[in-house]
C-alpha cells in the first residue's frame, strides 16, 4: 500500500511553519511554491518516491524540504539549458536572460549570470540561445505529428496536481496535460545521445517509467 508505507516513511517531523492549507485538485502554482511542498503535511513527489524506491527513507528525508531542517534548494547550472528549453517550448516558467558573451570566463559575463539568478531568470549565452531556438523548433516539428499539438486553449501547462493516497499527500507538476484525451506531454532534453537504444537505457536509469506511473495516478485521482 503506497499510501501507508509512504506515510510511515515521511512521518519524521515537519520543520516548516504552518501555512494556508491547499486542497486536493489541480492548481496553478509557481515552481518555487511547488518545490517547497505546499501540502498540509509533508508530501510525496516523484523525486522523493524514487529515493524511497531506489535508496532509503533516510535519503528521502534528507532531500525533503519539509523534513530536513537544513534543506536548501540546490541549483545546478547544467540544468539551465533544459530549463530554458522548457520555458521556450511551453511559454511558461522562468524568463531568459541572453548574455552577449561567448563564455563565462570574463568577470563581466560572470556578474551578468549571477545578476540573472538573483532576479529568477535563466542566463544563457548568445550562442546557447541559438542552439535553444533550433532545439525548440525541432521539438515543435516532432510534436506536430501527434494529437493536441499545437496546444489548444484547454491544455493545462505547468500545473500542479495534489491528491491523497491513504494518509499520504502526493503531488506532481506536469509539463502539459490534455484533459479531454488524458494525454501527458513531458519534455526531456539530453546532452547525451538521442539514439533510441541509448535513450531507452537512459529512460530507465532516470526512473522515467516510475514518473509516468506517478503522473497517471495523479490524473486518475482527479
Amino acid at each position: 500500500d503506497i499510501g501507508h508505507n509512504a506515510a510511515a516513511a515521511l512521518a519524521l517531523g515537519d520543520h516548516r511553519p504552518r501555512s494556508a492549507p491547499i486542497a486536493v485538485g489541480c492548481h496553478d502554482l509557481p515552481p518555487e511554491q511547488y518545490h517547497a511542498d505546499p501540502c498540509p503535511t509533508p508530501s510525496l513527489s516523484r523525486s522523493i518516491l524514487r529515493l524511497l524506491v531506489d535508496r532509503s527513507p533516510a535519503h528521502a528525508r534528507l532531500a525533503h524540504p519539509r523534513l530536513n531542517a537544513d534543506f536548501k534548494p540546490e541549483h545546478k547550472r547544467e540544468f539551465d539549458i533544459g530549463s530554458a528549453a522548457h520555458a521556450m517550448l511551453l511559454g511558461e516558467g522562468q524568463a531568459l536572460e541572453v548574455i552577449g558573451a561567448t563564455d563565462y570566463r570574463t568577470k563581466a559575463a560572470q556578474v551578468a549570470r549571477e545578476a540573472a539568478y538573483l532576479v529568477n531568470r535563466i542566463p544563457v549565452l548568445a550562442a546557447q540561445h541559438q542552439v535553444l531556438t533550433a532545439m525548440v523548433a525541432a521539438a515543435h516539428r516532432q510534436l506536430a505529428l501527434y494529437d493536441g499539438w499545437p496546444l489548444s486553449a484547454e491544455a493545462l501547462v505547468e500545473k500542479t496536481w495534489i491528491w491523497q493516497e491513504g494518509d499520504t499527500w502526493c503531488r506532481v507538476r506536469a509539463d502539459v496535460v490534455l484533459p479531454r484525451d488524458l494525454i501527458i506531454y513531458d519534455y526531456k532534453t539530453t546532452a547525451g545521445s538521442a539514439h533510441p537504444r541509448a535513450w531507452g537505457r537512459h529512460l530507465f536509469d532516470e526512473g522515467l517509467g516510475l514518473q509516468a506511473a506517478w503522473y497517471t495516478r495523479a490524473l486518475s485521482s482527479d
